[in-house]
């Protein structure tokens, strides 16, 4: 595996920040990755917010990079996706449920759009070019639907537009979700997802007969309310489902690859109820040995955040939680990392970028099935939200070389998640984790 190394002083440390660039970061990071938007009302980048932002790194080391997913990307229509999912046994299904018309699934423009929504782009980046580290083409793109050949449409048009400015040696970069560059657990994923639609679907049909059976008012009721939720606030997965890109493969004209499998995702997410298992079946990291057999739902159950009631705060157990924090996280990264390698293989240099979680989301207290819990213990959980920002700064720490592109934490500002109604708290207002942060981007790996 051809991946690029760099000798390194100080750790390159940054964060992804949706909200734009923050001052106080500027000194005591090294990159900022924000969002670039176009308007479909102008016709333009609006590239004026992210100038005077830019702006702020004048003489300043920290760079930024630039995703530019909702430039050149659009949701795609609820009409054009595909209804239909397979089934264990090979058998189609056609989903019950119309898809949404929010959604995940995204398209890229047409060539000729590219070109028009990226007029301009070029002329910026040459103008900050010293300011400007990467760009990064759209998030999660197989998981969302967009094939390999497509990126590489989109890859190519990006560097023309930069050549003809001038522009040349611009990295540009992905970040997949988990393991979907490789066709064994993206095909894996799609099976969950489709379990996932066939439960909700069979739920319907028995649920449905029993009403049309003349089902008490109770019956009646939990099933309207049930009915409601699916039609309109149901996880996007349902559509997700047959839409997701399982091919694998690391496009060409691809620099940077980056690999996000945050816990939350793993201990709130189905579909990764078996993952662990998946890993240790597959014989891809020792880590992921005890796993073998291992269902999230079932280790969930081992934390003490994951309780009905009063949550015990005492050393021992803080400590176990640790313990199986620990081993979930060296089984995840270092199955991902494993088939990242056998990926990339001999055919390029790939710089690699480890992302890790800095946010709360996933380590409040939930009670037993995952819902949060009333009144949330504040210090406790920036407790957990540190040991987790640990984790990935050991393992960038351990592995420094191999991630050329550095550690990029998510999130630095606080968000609100629509789907359980919650605030979820970025590191911005954690100082034990922010401090810690500052150190390792600070004085590098001897911290």
């Amino acid at each position: 595996m051809m991946i690029k190394e760099i000798t390194l002083k100080k750790g390159i440390i940054g964060f992804l920040t949706p909200d734009g660039i923050e001052k106080n970061l500027v000194d005591i990071s090294s990159f900022s990755m924000i969002n670039l938007y176009y308007s479909t009302k102008t016709k333009k980048i609006d590239l004026e917010n992210i100038e005077s932002e830019i702006q702020l790194l004048a003489g300043k080391k920290h760079r930024v990079i630039l995703d530019i997913t909702s430039v050149i990307a659009y949701i795609a229509e609820s009409d054009k996706l595909n209804g239909f999912i397979e089934a264990s046994d090979g058998s189609k299904h056609k989903k019950i449920f119309p898809a949404l018309r929010i959604n995940k699934i995204r398209r890229i423009v047409s060539d000729k759009e590219l070109h028009q929504r990226l007029s301009g782009f070029g002329k910026f980046v040459h103008h900050y070019r010293n300011n400007i580290s990467a760009i990064f083409l759209v998030d999660e793109p197989y998981l969302n639907g967009i094939p390999k050949d497509e990126l590489e449409r989109a890859s190519r048009t990006v560097k023309k537009v930069l050549k003809n400015e001038q522009v040349e040696n611009m990295p540009i970069g992905i970040i997949f979700a988990a393991g979907m560059f490789n066709k064994q657990f993206a095909t894996y994923i799609s099976r969950q997802a489709n379990d996932y639609v066939l439960k909700i679907d069979d739920y319907y049909i028995k649920n449905k007969a029993l009403i049309d059976a003349g089902a008490d008012e109770e019956t009646a009721r939990q099933f309207s309310d049930w009915l409601d939720i699916i039609q309109s606030k149901r996880l996007t997965t349902y559509d997700s489902a047959g839409n997701m890109y399982i091919e694998g493969g690391i496009p060409e004209n691809i620099d940077i690859v980056g690999f996000d499998f945050y816990l939350s995702t793993l201990l709130l997410d189905f579909l990764y109820e078996n993952s662990l298992d998946w890993f240790a079946a597959e014989n891809l990291h020792l880590a992921c040995k005890q796993f073998v057999g291992s269902h999230i739902s079932e280790l969930r159950q081992q934390l003490s955040f994951f309780k009905d009631g009063l949550v015990s705060s005492g050393d021992a157990s803080r400590q176990h939680d640790r313990d199986l924090l620990d081993s979930m996280y060296e089984c995840r990264m270092g199955a991902i990392l494993s088939l990242l390698k056998q990926e990339i293989g001999k055919k390029k240099q790939i710089a690699l970028m480890l992302i890790g979680e800095s946010s709360n989301n996933g380590l409040i207290e939930f009670d037993r099935i995952g819902v949060p819990e009333p009144g949330q213990p504040k210090l406790l959980i920036e407790s957990r939200v540190l040991d987790e920002i640990k984790r990935s700064g050991n393992y960038y720490c351990r592995y420094q070389r191999k991630f050329a592109a550095g550690l990029m934490y998510f999130t630095y500002q606080g968000t609100f998640d629509k789907s359980v109604q919650l605030n979820i708290g970025g590191v911005k207002n954690m100082p034990s984790a922010m401090s810690y942060i500052e150190e390792l981007s600070k004085k590098g790996c001897s911290y």
